[in-house]
């Protein structure tokens, strides 16, 4: 029998998500035990997902003095002190293996950390192949050593990149190993009757309705969409909506109501500071016209695209690196080189004046099911 543990110390991003995925896995693999841990931000969300309990599956929280030990400025610290966390519960509960949601979490220490005897397979989101040439010396070299030692330490089984199988072959060829492999960003698949959102928040049918969705922060471009909103030309507030949906990050909360503050006295925003369910989520997709991604961090995939292919929305996303060749690739919307400022203030302006594209999701949809990422992380 196995033990599985699933742990994520600070809240945000798909953690939510993949935990449901597979928890709901975990119910029918009845011979083997799983514990989830988690920081108590999630305990409001995960009850109200009303999950049927299983003596096989073990759902615990982190107490505040843990989390405590994580608070570091210095990412070093951070890193040795989440792995020694994660090491003390893997022999609390004598864990055989560890999932991880997140290896960048634990690094740049992690694959020094690792315990012997326990298996380790999960998703590695930043990929320094599409930033080499960005980066410095000290920090290429610094990058090649983690995954140099991640692909030949024992006790890392899998290590998982999001819709990018470009860089697993690279990867492995590079690392001499097979240990690379292409996981698919899971879409929730919405079959509930969904709120309208428009009539809900009396939005014209006829009105643009922008969305920017998930965590907001500063490195999903956040405070630039309320810059550029703030710099365009004024036209009439009723023709465009902005909606703001999901925890918006305490580092740029102060700024961000400013700017919005500011924004809405020329256009009507809606904000939803809060993490939203996947049926609020999925009404405001569902009504809007393009969804905003101009992510300055984007040497990675997004849950965004899962969204915009299932109700055919186009996603505005940089040109460049991971996210603008999957974008591309399967023909989910808008790219451009300018996702600063002054680019995100041209396209949007440019909504006014051109056809809205559409899009059709299928393809992308048809390689990012649950199935195929739950067989790729647990078979």
């Amino acid at each position: 029998m196995k033990r599985f543990l699933f742990m994520y110390t600070s809240f945000g991003g798909h953690v939510l998500e993949y935990f449901i995925h597979i928890y709901h896995y975990a119910i029918d693999d009845e011979k083997n035990t799983y514990y989830f841990i988690f920081s108590p931000d999630f305990k409001k969300h995960i009850e109200c997902e009303q999950l049927v309990l299983k003596k096989n599956i073990i759902l615990r929280y982190l107490t505040v003095r843990e989390l405590e030990r994580l608070h570091h400025t210095k990412k070093i610290l951070k890193s040795y002190w989440g792995n020694r966390l994660l090491n003390e519960k893997i022999r609390k509960y004598d864990i055989t293996d560890v999932i991880m949601c997140s290896y960048d979490c634990l690094d740049p220490l992690f694959a020094f950390m690792t315990m012997k005897k326990v298996s380790y397979i999960g998703i590695y989101y930043y990929i320094y192949l599409y930033e080499w040439a960005d980066l410095s010396i000290k920090q290429r070299i610094l990058k090649s050593i983690i995954f140099w030692k991640m692909a030949h330490n024992k006790s890392i089984k899998k290590i998982c990149i999001c819709n990018d199988s470009s860089s697993v072959a690279f990867f492995n060829r590079k690392y001499q190993t097979m240990k690379f492999d292409r996981i698919s960003d899971p879409y929730v698949s919405i079959t509930l009757t969904l709120p309208d959102f428009r009539k809900d928040n009396a939005v014209k049918e006829d009105a643009i309705v922008l969305s920017h969705i998930g965590v907001l922060s500063e490195r999903k471009g956040t405070l630039n969409i309320l810059k550029a909103i703030k710099e365009m030309s004024v036209v009439d507030r009723n023709q465009f909506v902005f909606v703001f949906a999901g925890k918006i990050d305490l580092d740029i909360k102060d700024e961000f109501y400013r700017l919005a503050a500011e924004c809405s006295e020329k256009y009507r925003l809606i904000i939803k500071d809060y993490f939203c369910s996947y049926e609020e989520i999925s009404a405001i997709c569902k009504s809007s016209n393009v969804l905003l991604i101009p992510y300055l961090n984007n040497s990675q995939s997004s849950g965004v695209l899962g969204y915009a292919a299932q109700f055919n929305v186009p996603v505005f996303s940089p040109s460049s690196n991971m996210l603008g060749k999957i974008v591309r690739k399967s023909k989910l919307g808008y790219i451009s080189s300018d996702v600063e400022i002054l680019g995100i203030k041209t396209f949007l302006e440019s909504c006014l004046l051109n056809k809205l594209m559409t899009i059709d999701g299928q393809e992308y949809l048809k390689l990012n099911t649950v199935n195929s990422f739950l067989n790729t992380l647990l078979n």
